[in-house]
Order: structure tokens, then sequence, then C-alpha cells
């Protein structure tokens, strides 16, 4: 989810390609009115994940490394430590959150 995906053709077309492989969605966030969020790409079940690209984005981004080695912690301990991850929130703390940040 993110308040602004660009429209660049090329950043779509990875974007797109990114989302295929891994079966995640993307969603456009509209910071005003979360409920009205629009879907870009839907998400769709994986059973076989694409460790290649995978290992290649963990790689170029640290984020995304940072966040499969708390995965694997997690899977290794059988217990979600909640705080290494995002709270879920409502659409008005959402909201709020957001223009805290802005």
């Amino acid at each position: 989810m993110a308040a602004d995906v660009s429209d660049d053709e090329d950043f779509r077309s990875e974007l797109q390609r990114l989302s295929a492989s891994f079966g995640i969605g993307v969603i456009q966030l509209d910071i005003e009115e979360p409920d009205s969020a629009a879907v870009i790409y839907s998400a769709e079940e994986k059973k076989v994940i694409d460790w290649d690209a995978l290992n290649k984005l963990a790689e170029l981004n640290n984020d995304v490394r940072d966040f499969l080695k708390r995965v694997t912690n997690d899977i290794k301990a059988e217990e979600i430590i909640k705080v290494y991850f995002d709270p879920v929130l409502d659409s008005g703390a959402l909201v709020k959150t957001i223009a805290r940040k802005t």
C-alpha cells in the first residue's frame, strides 16, 4: 500500500512483474479517504516462491533483507513478535498517523 504510486511506464512495468512474481497486491491509498483505496494489482496466492527474484531483492534492498531475517526468525521461534511489524490501523487512526507524518 502506498499513497503515491508513480505513473512512470518502466516503474509500473517492474511493479507489475514483481507483483506477478510474488503474488503481492499493490494498493494506492487515498490519504484523505483510506476506505477509498484503489487496487492497482491484485494479490494472488503463490504455492512456490521465486527464490532467485527474492534473493536479488534482498541484495538490492536492506529493508527486504531485514524483513526476510525477521520472518525467518519468527518461523524458527514459531512465534510472531509483533513489535517488529507495523500495526494494523482502522481508518481514523490511519488518517491521524498520516497527518502527523506530513
